[in-house]
């Protein structure tokens, strides 16, 4: 590149004129990636805070990595898609930036399913999960853990209603299968009816 006197509309023209040069003739359209369908695979279901959406590889081992098949962008998956582990454990729904974020459904092996929103690899929002033996919460989360409000229901017709925080109910009642409270909840405490 030549030495230029480097001021205001001529500095402008020499940088525009380089990055022609550089990377072809530029139309003040932003570049945009397509989305594109394909296999990548991922180590751990365990650690998606700590490695981010990043840690994806476009070769694996499906008995002992995680395989998502669905749509990609810069390399990580973007879009719809199905990570599967080689135990059973799958998650199905949306991606951004390499993490399941919006809506999905993620079923276990032992028969737990979590039908809802995500947000960074976590149960964030509304959803609802549900046991194999009947149990289910219908409600808020928050990092995966009850959060918020919601009802927790079980086989035998029994209920709990109300706030939950970490997992626990915080405030609430219980309501046996014929409507009748038999226990109260506040802050976090059992108060016997």
């Amino acid at each position: 590149m030549k030495e230029r006197e480097l001021t205001g509309n001529k500095m402008f023209e020499m940088v525009k004129e380089e990055c022609e040069r550089v990377l072809g003739k530029v139309d003040n359209k932003p570049v945009v990636k397509k989305k594109e369908k394909g296999i990548l695979f991922r180590d751990s279901n365990s650690i998606w805070k700590k490695v981010g959406g990043k840690r994806w590889f476009k070769s694996g081992d499906e008995k002992t990595q995680g395989k998502y098949e669905g749509e990609i962008m810069n390399g990580v998956p973007d879009g719809i898609g199905t990570l599967t582990w080689s135990d059973g454990e799958k998650y199905e729904g949306e991606y951004k930036d390499g993490f399941p974020n919006g809506q999905g459904t993620m079923t276990f092996p032992d028969g737990d399913k979590y039908i809802g929103e995500h947000k960074d690899g976590e149960y964030n929002g509304q959803g609802t999960y549900t046991y194999p033996n009947g149990d289910k919460y219908i409600g808020e989360f928050k990092d995966g853990e009850y959060h918020g409000q919601g009802t927790t229901t079980y086989p035998d017709g029994d209920k709990f209603v109300g706030e939950f925080k970490d997992g626990k109910l915080w405030n609430g009642t219980g309501y046996d299968k014929n409507g009748n409270i038999f226990v109260k909840i506040v802050n976090g405490k059992i108060i016997e009816q």
